[in-house]
């Protein structure tokens, strides 16, 4: 790639980060907008080949999306906010609980401590259990009431809908705009490498999200049938953060034993829960990834990881949003930059 072309681009790209940075939550709508259009353009490309015009497959699709998604938060959300309500009354008396449940087992190593080291374990097994308790209070309790400010809401309910109409119809439109814009030369090698990304970002995203939807709904009945305090809650806990390799699901089952301390009696609800993750795991694995994400996407987990780590830490929402986007664009232009450096004098030494 000459000189003066890497320029440009790295400018281009030194300013998409900074104005991202600097608008990040006022770009959040358009963003969850721009994965809705990405997201649903191959409906709209299906309704279109039926005869229906781009404007009208568009509003249909619009509507249809956001038709389900107020009929699956009119049916979760009682459901969530009663315990997560249950949840953050009853963190004050978990303290208690959790004192009660390690006591026995002080007991037994009473003979082996002294009376002052015996008072400082209990000491500091109250207060480690208060400071957990009320941080899990607070942390809820903001996610509840104000997690997400009123403004950014209303602009997700909004905006989102609006942009991702404007994104589904004009969306050819778009796509040509920026193709003419492309430096001749350097045409062919961008559409080839935009391809590689669509592919990669299409498999992904569709899979992941259908497989986010299929953990969630299993977590949640699973939990719930196993009797463990606020099963709900931990289930679509766990599948919804299944995007991030390996973190739902631990988050999830520690979740459940926390939980379980306090709400399971006998070894037969303990069963039902290791059956649950365990099956889980292994219908994640072995069943939905393969089927719904797919072997060859080509983003590795370690690297969704960090991106969405580092895209979290950079632009907050926002970040978490373009993350895997923009590291399946990195990636590429990693794989395309090896294979120019390969061709180039100064690897064949010449």
């Amino acid at each position: 790639m000459p000189g003066r072309a890497l320029s440009v681009w790295m400018l281009a790209v030194g300013v998409v980060l900074v104005l991202s940075w600097l608008l990040g939550s006022v770009l959040t709508p358009f963003a969850v907008g721009l994965l809705v259009g990405f997201f649903l353009d191959p409906v709209c490309d299906w309704l279109e080949r039926r005869g229906c015009s781009r404007g009208v497959a568009a509003a249909l699709v619009i509507v249809t999306f956001l038709l389900a998604v107020v009929a699956a938060i009119a049916m979760l959300v009682p459901f969530v906010w009663e315990q997560a309500a249950e949840l953050v009354a009853s963190l004050p008396k978990t303290k208690a609980d959790a004192v009660a449940v390690v006591e026995p087992y002080l007991s037994r190593l009473a003979p082996y401590l002294d009376d002052q080291t015996l008072a400082q374990v209990r000491e500091t097994l109250s207060s480690s259990a208060g400071a957990i308790a009320q941080g899990l209070a607070s942390v809820v309790r903001g996610a509840i009431t104000g997690g997400v400010a009123v403004a950014d809401i209303v602009s997700l309910a909004v905006l989102t809908p609006v942009v991702g109409y404007y994104m589904l119809r004009e969306w050819d439109v778009i796509v040509a705009w920026i193709d003419d814009q492309m430096p001749r030369k350097s045409a062919p090698m961008v559409r080839r490498m935009a391809a590689t990304v669509q592919g990669k970002l299409a498999a992904w995203l569709r899979g992941q999200a259908m497989l986010c939807l299929v953990l969630a709904v299993y977590y949640a009945i699973g939990l719930s049938a196993a009797g463990i305090r606020f099963g709900l809650l931990i289930g679509l806990m766990t599948g919804l953060v299944a995007f991030v390799p390996f973190v739902g699901y631990f988050l999830g089952l520690m979740a459940a034993v926390v939980s379980g301390l306090f709400s399971l009696n006998g070894w037969g609800g303990w069963a039902v829960v290791i059956g649950v993750f365990t099956c889980g795991q292994l219908l994640e694995g072995y069943v939905l990834t393969p089927r719904l994400v797919g072997r060859s996407v080509g983003l590795h987990e370690v690297w969704v990881i960090f991106a969405i780590m580092a895209g979290g830490h950079l632009l907050g929402f926002l970040g978490v949003l373009v993350a895997v986007p923009t590291a399946a664009v990195i990636s590429v232009l990693i794989r395309e930059s090896l294979a120019w450096y390969r061709t180039s004098a100064y690897y064949a030494g010449d």
